[in-house]
């Protein structure tokens, strides 16, 4: 891989869950295909040692000697790399067949900046009737001007739930390809988000409106998603109200009210 043109940078942020992220890995190695990439793992000071799951990975290390939060995970991920295109992945994401490649040939087009994939919620018995649902497909701003997962809970096979989109003004960071050229101009990340939520909405929204690229979903590019495990299991809050405050005023003005577009 050394001798290779590096692609892609995979920047894979850690907090616990050794479960989780062993699938990941095992379902990132699966489908990763013949795209050259460089696989960077972040450790924001996980709760669990995570350091068995880490050998015999071909990945740069990073490890906080505390916890710094996602949105900064993220950031320091992404300075190991250098490849034209990063890709973002939760360790509570497990990608199918074909997602990353998917999400890679959005990039041929120029004007594309930011591409999203299509998450889907485990089929266990803890998420109950949800498992197996959208749990994203594209975001929207609802009347009130707080971003919104669209068509959450209805079937991914839904014929409107596989539409290829690139009018969006955001989607998830759980799952996000970016260019670097355009995560480099904006700065990456917002850390002042803390632990996270709002920050990747934020450079998706920058990203539209200050640099005018697309923001694109695509339904061939398909993640099991669990949605926050790690915080959960590790009993974090997010400060979901002052960071949504914090979210307007720095972008509130780009932002316009589309959720109706999407029913």
């Amino acid at each position: 891989m050394a001798s290779q043109l590096i692609h892609l940078d995979v920047v894979v942020p850690v907090y616990g869950r050794p479960d989780l992220f062993k699938q990941c890995m095992e379902a990132f190695h699966k489908h990763i295909g013949d795209i050259p990439y460089r696989l960077i793992i972040v450790d924001d000071k996980s709760p669990n040692d995570m350091e068995p799951e880490y050998k015999g990975l071909n990945a740069t290390i990073v490890r906080h000697k505390e916890n710094q939060g996602f949105p900064q995970s993220v950031n320091d991920g992404v300075k190991e790399g250098y490849a034209p295109v990063i890709l973002l992945l939760n360790t509570d994401c497990f990608v199918q067949e074909g997602t990353i490649q998917a999400m890679m040939e959005e990039f041929r087009e120029p004007s594309t900046g930011i591409v999203g994939a299509k998450l889907v919620f485990p089929e266990l018995p803890e998420v109950g009737a949800a498992g197996g649902s959208i749990q994203h497909c594209g975001m929207a701003v609802g009347i009130n001007a707080n971003p919104i997962h669209v068509k959450l809970g209805w079937r991914p096979d839904h014929p409107r739930c596989n539409v290829r989109r690139d009018d969006l003004q955001m989607v998830t960071g759980a799952l996000m390809a970016v260019r670097r050229k355009i995560w480099d101009k904006l700065g990456g990340f917002a850390t002042d988000y803390g632990q996270g939520t709002f920050e990747d909405v934020e450079l998706c929204v920058r990203c539209r409106n200050e640099l005018g690229y697309k923001i694109v979903y695509t339904p061939r590019a398909v993640a099991t998603h669990f949605a926050g495990a790690s915080a959960k299991a590790a009993g974090i809050g997010f400060p979901l109200q002052r960071n949504q405050q914090t979210f307007l005023a720095r972008v509130g003005k780009y932002l316009r009210w589309d959720e109706y577009m999407f029913w």
